[in-house]
């Protein structure tokens, strides 16, 4: 979805078409516009992660005092996420 300002944002949806997230491309350095776009894809498609199976994490990084925390994941439809 890209609306007139530029401002572009994926949804990637799961396999039982539930929302899965809102990734977003380009914001322009707008983040209110940004922001504004969001929740109308949330008004038509519904929040993120609700009803959507859960990820599955692959791979972990060394985290401080000796944790580890997710990098990389699969979602249901098979992409692979990575974890900023």
């Amino acid at each position: 979805m890209k609306n007139e300002k530029g401002i572009e944002i994926k949804v990637l949806f799961a396999k039982n078409g539930a929302v899965q997230r809102y990734f977003v491309v380009n914001n322009q350095e707008n983040t209110e516009d940004t922001n504004d776009l969001v929740k109308s894809l949330e008004d038509h498609f519904g929040p993120e992660a609700v009803n959507a199976p859960p990820l599955r994490i692959i791979s972990f990084k060394p985290g401080s005092g000796g944790m580890s925390i997710p990098d990389k994941a699969i979602d249901s439809c098979g992409r692979t996420l990575s974890f900023q």
